[in-house]
């Protein structure tokens, strides 16, 4: 995912409006959520659960088993080798990619080792997060001050961020069954798939607002959902009604916020391949260790989940809010120096 997350902020570099990126990986996202609604659905006939015998009324042995689940699998692989296979043709044909103009002068100058890279800095318009105020700061790597620290604090974000996903997601059916309202598989069946809906919509909601929106913005919409979310699935976790609602905030809160996270590092770090996959390693780590800390704490103390989604979330939304006024006042700073620098 690394790879390609790098490659769409790539080939949106030219051509394409400011926060193109943003709404291109969103687009993204939601064809995302709708393969993972649909693939449940398509795969559900041939799994049979607990089931001894099929619906005709033959024994299912574990080959029977195995050569059934083997279907949706099969199929699963032909529908992911149809992209890798069109662009191996298209590495061969006319219609190969060819990267941006701008990437390829950025990997020109890098190479030579030349000052041209400051004579041809281009200004870049950052949106002040407080009051709006736009300062002026350069699109080159290297004149953004403490680069590096800025983007591990990003690394960070994403990856608590992450765990909130990671650690809601596989364990949500489990925890509405555990907790002290006892809702029965089914219910909470339905529960899960409210908040899969939600996730699923959001993306192509999101698709069109961030047509206006920059990413910043959306972020900040975002955590404002999931800190809601979290507050509702806590304080209503007795009710139904309520951890219905939860779910449903929940769902559109996590919809868009790792292409967002992904749009605003490039809009005022730049991402590249290396960059991406260290975001994912970062992510992996949290991917890793999380699962198995909530194996042993899901079915005797439930609520860890919800504690971990508030604490989780929280961390992410102050790392968001630290990077968000390092950025500004690092703009603040060169904007000075370039005053002084025009006045003299």
């Amino acid at each position: 995912m690394s790879g390609y997350q790098a490659w769409l902020i790539e080939m949106t570099t030219d051509g394409m409006a400011e926060g193109a990126d943003g709404t291109v990986m969103m687009a993204s996202q939601a064809f995302y959520g709708i393969g993972l609604a649909l693939s449940p659905l398509f795969a559900a006939p041939f799994m049979y659960g607990e089931r001894n015998v099929t619906d005709d009324g033959r024994p299912l042995t574990p080959e029977a088993r195995q050569s059934s689940v083997a279907i949706p699998f099969l199929y699963t692989g032909v529908a992911q080798a149809i992209v890798p296979v069109v662009t191996i043709v298209l590495f061969f044909s006319r219609h190969r990619y060819q990267p941006p103009v701008a990437v390829l002068k950025e990997k020109k100058n890098e190479s030579s080792k030349g000052d041209e890279l400051s004579k041809k800095k281009k200004s870049l318009d950052l949106e002040n997060p407080i009051s709006g105020f736009k300062s002026v700061v350069t699109t080159a790597k290297q004149a953004v001050p403490h680069r590096i620290a800025k983007l591990i604090l990003c690394a960070l974000m994403l990856a608590l961020y992450s765990a909130t996903e990671l650690g809601y997601i596989p364990f949500a059916a489990t925890l509405w069954q555990e907790m002290e309202i006892r809702m029965t598989v089914g219910e909470a069946s339905r529960v899960v798939s409210v908040h899969s809906a939600a996730y699923t919509l959001g993306p192509l909601v999101t698709t069109f607002l961030s047509l206006r929106l920059h990413p910043d913005t959306v972020i900040w919409g975002h955590f404002g959902l999931l800190l809601l979310a979290a507050s509702v699935l806590y304080f209503g976790r007795l009710s139904a009604a309520l951890v219905y609602v939860g779910n449903g905030f929940l769902g559109y809160g996590m919809s868009a916020m790792s292409p967002s996270i992904y749009a605003f590092a490039n809009r005022h770090l730049g991402v590249s391949s290396r960059v991406a996959s260290s975001f994912s390693f970062t992510t992996a780590l949290f991917s890793l260790v999380l699962p198995m800390v909530l194996t042993q704490y899901i079915d005797t103390q439930p609520l860890i989940l919800i504690y971990l989604l508030i604490i989780f979330t929280l961390f992410s939304f102050a790392l968001f809010v630290l990077l968000k006024l390092w950025i500004f006042i690092s703009g603040q700073q060169q904007q000075q120096q370039q005053q002084l620098t025009s006045d003299k």
